[in-house]
């Protein structure tokens, strides 16, 4: 993020889930525990930059 506000506002970047969850069993196996931990990272990342909502 720190890279990417040399370029864009932070008001104009986000963050993505997208990468690391596949959309088949096959293409990446992971757990629930696996998402949840993903997404909780995620929430905390975007809270540390845009503020809590």
């Amino acid at each position: 993020m720190d890279d990417a506000a040399k370029y864009a506002d932070l008001e104009r970047l986000a963050l993505s889930p997208q990468c690391g969850f596949a959309s088949s069993y096959a293409g990446n196996r992971f757990t629930t525990e696996d998402e949840e931990r993903k997404l909780a990272l995620l929430v905390s990342v975007a809270r540390k930059i845009w503020g809590s909502a």
